[in-house]
């Protein structure tokens, strides 16, 4: 097997494939025409910062995340060594008194009259500083992921805030913004095969139900049996309020 690099250059009606010689210079090694009659392209921002240029939303995590790492491989060590208490001595001469030896049936002695023999082992107050600095750091990591999920605060025409759970988060945009993405490459997918498009994909963000969660099913469950909203009615609103997927399918059991 041998690896090579190679530069494809696609545009709207044609491309070429550029690959280097022996002597380094790029040179066309393939062509052809692109049958699509556009550039295969679909972007997806997150924090857009310019053309193809963007921001990983998740970047201070990913080093929080290392932090913890760190840290935590630091107590593990820290543990492993305050969990095995030292044997110390005092008034010890290795001469005259011999080895130390350490178990059943043995005698520790000393020449010196006030010698004594004692374990040494931590307080453990470096263990427990090294735990809150670890709650604290998780801590921050739920801080963070937060922000994600609360929609901002905005004010209307008429000066009334939107309430949070009608406005859309930073995540719930990303979703969307993915849902959109992944539906356009599916419609480029089906035009390049010359295919019809058969079907979209949903992508959900989760939060609503986390924000209604059960009182929201028990008010749609009791117009249910009151007879005040229908079957449909019923699973459009649940869907609505993220307590069901979108791409749920419901049999024909009575609701």
């Amino acid at each position: 097997e041998m690896e090579q690099e190679q530069i494809r250059v696609i545009e709207p009606d044609n491309w070429r494939l550029y690959r280097q010689d022996k002597a380094g210079k790029w040179i066309e090694a393939e062509a052809g025409d692109n049958s699509l009659g556009r550039i295969p392209l679909v972007t997806l921002y997150t924090a857009r910062k310019g053309f193809l240029l963007a921001d990983p939303p998740l970047e201070d995590l990913a080093f929080l995340n290392l932090e913890h790492y760190q840290i935590r491989s630091d107590q593990r060590n820290a543990l492993n060594v305050a969990s095995f208490p030292i044997l110390a001595a005092s008034g010890y001469n290795p001469e005259i008194d011999g080895p130390i030896e350490v178990g059943p049936n043995k005698v520790l002695t000393t020449t010196e009259s006030e010698g004594k023999y004692y374990y040494v082992e931590s307080s453990g107050a470096a263990l427990e500083a090294g735990a809150r600095e670890l709650e604290a750091l998780e801590q921050a990591m739920n801080l963070f992921g937060l922000q994600f999920e609360t929609a901002k605060q905005a004010e209307t025409a008429t000066g009334r805030a939107l309430d949070a759970a009608d406005a859309l988060s930073p995540l719930g945009t990303m979703a969307m913004n993915l849902e959109d993405s992944l539906n356009a490459m599916l419609a480029l997918i089906a035009d390049w095969m010359n295919q019809p498009v058969t079907g979209t994909i949903g992508i959900s963000a989760g939060l609503k139900a986390q924000k209604s969660g059960a009182a929201d099913l028990d008010f749609l469950m009791e117009a249910r049996r009151l007879g005040d909203v229908g079957k449909e009615e019923l699973l459009r609103e649940a869907k609505a309020r993220g307590l069901l997927t979108d791409s749920l399918k419901v049999n024909a059991a009575p609701v």
